[in-house]
């Protein structure tokens, strides 16, 4: 399950740079227009929705380190948390995003499934329970 660790790795460093991608995107009159949409429709207010996304963040994060070292409780807030994500969609309103940060969030989107899906297969259930070699 070597392999394993290294997704999450790949998928913390991901997950940084998506977080903190809007940073790094160069303001233009065609960007500030489109962000003006953001939140437009929303069932929750923006405030709202900027809390949520800190605690998500940060439940990820805490997600990713207790899957490294298999611990199970982290497989169910892994899954407990991209479930409740659909939700917060929802009801966040419209997002705008750039081509990057959608394309990254579309692969971290992918590699938590496989992540997901590794760690309740055969293999990665044992890693979790500690019974490997045993």
């Amino acid at each position: 399950m070597k392999f394993f660790r290294t997704l999450i790795v790949a998928v913390f460093v991901l997950q940084m740079f998506w977080v903190f991608s809007p940073f790094l995107v160069l303001s233009s009159e065609d960007l500030d227009a489109a962000f003006t949409w953001v939140g437009v429709d929303a069932l929750i207010d923006n405030r709202w929705v900027l809390y949520i996304s800190f605690v998500f963040t940060a439940l990820y994060f805490i997600a990713y380190i207790g899957l490294f070292f298999y611990q199970k409780w982290s497989r169910l807030l892994l899954l407990v948390l991209a479930a409740s994500g659909i939700i917060v969609i929802l009801v966040s309103g419209m997002s705008v995003q750039t081509p990057v940060e959608g394309a990254l969030g579309y692969s971290l989107t992918l590699l938590e499934g496989s992540i997901l899906a590794l760690s309740y297969s055969s293999a990665g259930d044992k890693e979790f329970r500690g019974v490997v070699g045993k």
